[in-house]
Protein backbone atom coordinates (compact mmCIF):
# COMPACT_ATOMS: atom_id res chain seq x y z
CA UNK A 1 0.00 0.00 0.00
CA UNK A 2 0.88 3.62 -0.75
CA UNK A 3 2.48 6.09 2.13
CA UNK A 4 -0.24 9.04 2.10
CA UNK A 5 1.26 12.22 1.54
CA UNK A 6 0.60 15.97 2.56
CA UNK A 7 2.35 18.50 0.42
CA UNK A 8 2.08 22.52 2.16
CA UNK A 9 3.70 25.32 0.73
CA UNK A 10 3.14 29.10 1.81
CA UNK A 11 2.11 31.75 -0.38
CA UNK A 12 5.41 33.81 0.16
CA UNK A 13 7.76 30.73 0.48
CA UNK A 14 10.77 30.54 -1.78
CA UNK A 15 10.23 29.83 -5.49
CA UNK A 16 12.45 26.87 -5.57
CA UNK A 17 10.65 25.20 -2.67
CA UNK A 18 7.33 25.93 -4.29
CA UNK A 19 8.96 24.54 -7.59
CA UNK A 20 10.03 21.35 -6.08
CA UNK A 21 6.87 20.45 -4.27
CA UNK A 22 5.07 21.11 -7.65
CA UNK A 23 7.36 18.44 -9.18
CA UNK A 24 6.95 16.13 -6.08
CA UNK A 25 2.97 16.41 -6.36
CA UNK A 26 3.15 15.38 -10.10
CA UNK A 27 5.47 13.03 -9.33
CA UNK A 28 3.20 11.36 -6.77
CA UNK A 29 0.03 12.03 -8.77
CA UNK A 30 1.60 9.62 -11.51
CA UNK A 31 3.28 7.16 -9.34
CA UNK A 32 -0.57 6.86 -7.33
CA UNK A 33 -2.13 6.59 -10.44
CA UNK A 34 -3.97 9.99 -10.69
CA UNK A 35 -4.32 9.70 -6.80
CA UNK A 36 -3.19 12.85 -6.00
CA UNK A 37 -1.60 13.91 -2.45
CA UNK A 38 -3.57 16.36 -0.43
CA UNK A 39 -1.87 19.78 -0.85
CA UNK A 40 -2.39 22.77 0.47
CA UNK A 41 -1.13 26.55 0.67
CA UNK A 42 -1.22 28.80 3.43
CA UNK A 43 -2.08 32.29 2.39
CA UNK A 44 -0.17 35.02 4.12
CA UNK A 45 2.62 32.99 5.19
CA UNK A 46 6.56 31.93 4.64
CA UNK A 47 8.16 28.66 5.42
CA UNK A 48 8.72 29.69 8.98
CA UNK A 49 5.65 31.01 9.88
CA UNK A 50 3.48 28.54 9.32
CA UNK A 51 5.04 26.34 11.62
CA UNK A 52 5.43 29.31 14.26
CA UNK A 53 1.40 29.84 14.65
CA UNK A 54 0.83 26.68 15.75
CA UNK A 55 -1.34 27.05 19.22
CA UNK A 56 -2.48 30.36 17.71
CA UNK A 57 -5.67 31.74 16.72
CA UNK A 58 -4.69 30.41 12.92
CA UNK A 59 -5.54 27.52 13.35
CA UNK A 60 -6.09 26.21 9.45
CA UNK A 61 -2.83 23.95 9.35
CA UNK A 62 -3.14 21.90 12.42
CA UNK A 63 -7.31 21.49 11.53
CA UNK A 64 -5.80 20.34 8.25
CA UNK A 65 -2.63 18.07 9.65
CA UNK A 66 -5.28 16.34 11.77
CA UNK A 67 -8.20 16.02 9.39
CA UNK A 68 -5.64 14.37 7.04
CA UNK A 69 -4.42 11.69 9.95
CA UNK A 70 -7.71 11.27 10.94
CA UNK A 71 -8.70 10.31 7.08
CA UNK A 72 -5.83 7.65 7.11
CA UNK A 73 -7.27 5.74 9.95
CA UNK A 74 -8.35 2.14 9.08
Amino acid sequence: RDVAAMLVIAERDQTNLVETTGELFTALCRRDEGRCPRFLQLRDHNHLSEVIHFNTGDELLGREILDFVARQSP
